[in-house]
């Protein structure tokens, strides 16, 4: 025994009949009237659009006030060298931590004017200046000039802002 349906199927399509063969107002499957049909998501013109791209220049604007950095998506070239810079920055300090009597002078030296340069391309002065001041301590001579230099530029960007 097969199985039964129950009610009377769907819904269906077109009006419903009076038996005196008038339509019942409000059943009927074509739009009578009222609203347009414009929702959230359909553009109603060319307001639609605008408002959109304003609205989201405010958000950008609230968030370049705030003073945080503008996030990324993931996976774009910019997140992705933030995120490798970052990483960078970890081995190096790590390769710092490690023992300061186990390396030399020079390979100490080379890590820390590679740490400073992180730290001044993602823009952070102070981090930069105490890795390029303990540089110079390991060589106060600096003979090719490759700590003075970039210590003075970021001793200069400090004392214009």
């Amino acid at each position: 025994m097969g199985k039964m349906k129950k009610g009377g199927g769907g819904k269906k399509k077109g009006g419903g009949v009076l038996p005196t063969g008038g339509k019942v107002k409000g059943v009927s499957g074509g739009r009578q009237g009222g609203s347009k049909g414009k929702g959230k998501g359909s553009s109603g013109g060319s307001e639609g659009g605008s408002r959109k791209q304003t609205r989201q220049e405010a958000r950008e604007a609230a968030r370049a006030a705030s003073g945080r950095p503008v996030r990324r998506a993931h996976g774009k070239e910019g997140a992705v060298e933030e995120t490798r810079q970052r990483l960078r920055l970890k081995v190096l300090q790590r390769q710092l931590t490690r023992g300061p009597t186990a390396k030399p002078c020079d390979e100490r030296r080379s890590v820390l004017r590679e740490l400073a340069t992180l730290h001044a391309d993602a823009g952070r002065a102070k981090p930069a200046i105490e890795a390029l001041q303990e540089a110079l301590d390991f060589a106060p001579d600096d003979p090719d000039f490759g700590v003075r230099g970039p210590l003075l530029c970021l001793y200069l960007d400090k004392a214009r802002t």
